[in-house]
């Protein structure tokens, strides 16, 4: 698991064939969870597609993250 630090918050993330040029999926998961249930998605997908998991900051970090997410976060989110 890799993390990435984003105006101080520290967030995890999993690449799967990151250097293949396939087309990229993004999957989030949410507060009580882990990046184990997109396992079967990802069973399904990976030949045809690059798989990106990302924590969900406002899930990750509620009181941190202004409410509701504006989309410059959640694009930084994950560009970064």
């Amino acid at each position: 698991m890799n993390f990435v630090e984003l105006n101080g918050i520290i967030l995890n993330y999993k690449l799967i064939n990151a250097d293949s040029g396939k087309p990229v999926i993004v999957f989030s998961n949410s507060l009580g969870t882990d990046f184990r249930i997109w396992d079967d998605c990802v069973a399904d997908l990976s030949a045809d597609f690059a798989i990106y998991y990302m924590t969900n900051a406002v899930m990750a970090y509620p009181v941190l993250v202004p409410r509701p997410m504006p989309l410059m976060i959640m694009s930084a989110t994950l560009l970064a």
